[in-house]
């Protein structure tokens, strides 16, 4: 550092304009770019561009962005597959499981909606209704069942007001004609956790997601399980991270 000062030093007696001329076209270069920079709180400022962070944004102009609650995301994915299947309705169906067991009372209930839904929820009404077990079901029935769902017709149609909003819990490569994607989503909302103080709240929450996330890791399939949100992201880091 010292050899560095030295020299612009030197340079400095022996070309005093020339430093002063590259000085100013330095500082209009970096003030230009400056003026380019985006600053962004929230959630986007960690990925504004993370299609983990737009799906939180839909989330909550879909169910209201002043609601206390938060979201936890779990994607279920077949890369280069396809999720809307027997394997995908039973792996949905268990992440909704474990996502209720482990986050208890905290998983938040609604008169117009459960507190966890998943892509294949309307499938699993609909099997509900009719008395069918998923060992009698095949990946053609599923697909019908959730076609029926978000076509809107027939006695499982969803209400116009749903369908939009199951289309959006799978991927973007969703066939409707064929009844495939590579992607579905599983979403809970969940309660602000008690403590003794708000940082204790917060920290118990990122506690039991940490360990929620670790089990839906373990279920048994062939399918990535993926969980996502704002507390896990706070998961095995220090304070300066």
């Amino acid at each position: 550092m010292k050899s560095v000062v030295s020299g612009l030093a030197r340079l400095s007696r022996g070309a005093p304009w020339a430093v002063v001329v590259v000085t100013l076209l330095l500082t209009g270069l970096f003030g230009y770019f400056a003026g380019l920079i985006e600053i962004a709180s929230g959630n986007e400022g960690f990925a504004p561009e993370g299609p983990e962070i737009s799906a939180s944004e839909r989330i909550a102009e879909k169910f209201g962005e002043e609601s206390s609650e938060s979201t936890l995301q779990v994607l279920v994915r077949d890369e280069g597959g396809d999720v809307i299947t027997v394997e995908g309705l039973r792996v949905a169906n268990r992440v909704a499981e474990v996502t209720r067991s482990g986050l208890g009372d905290q998983v938040s209930d609604r008169t117009e909606r459960p507190g966890v839904f998943h892509y294949l929820s309307s499938v699993s009404q609909a099997m509900e209704a009719q008395g069918l077990a998923l060992e009698s079901m095949t990946d053609e029935m599923v697909k019908a069942l959730y076609i029926e769902a978000i076509d809107g017709d027939g006695e499982f149609g969803a209400p116009p007001e749903q369908v939009s909003f199951l289309t959006r819990l799978v991927s973007e490569d969703f066939d409707p004609e064929a009844g495939t994607a590579s992607g579905g989503m599983v979403l809970a909302f969940v309660s602000p956790f008690e403590g003794v103080d708000a940082d204790a709240a917060f920290q118990n929450q990122v506690d039991a997601e940490e360990a929620l996330a670790e089990d839906l890791r373990g279920i048994d399939t062939d399918l990535e399980i993926n969980p996502f949100s704002f507390p896990l992201l706070l998961t095995g880091v220090d304070d300066f991270t």
